[in-house]
């Protein structure tokens, strides 16, 4: 199931679900989708994979 697409979808009409499979693809792994893609997604803000936790310390 999408959730609802930001307001910046609404350019794409009845595409806007492959823009959010985009972002979606995007956000688990930035470079699963094409570099223009890559950088449309972080102007809108749209937050990268989280960076890898720290090694635990023992």
């Amino acid at each position: 199931m999408h959730m609802s697409a930001p307001e910046s979808n609404d350019a794409f009409g009845a595409n806007s679900w492959l823009i959010d499979d985009m972002r979606e693809a995007y956000q688990a792994d930035p470079q699963s989708v094409d570099a223009s893609w890559q950088r449309f997604f972080a102007a809108e803000g749209a937050p990268a994979a989280p960076a890898p936790a720290p090694a635990a310390s023992q």
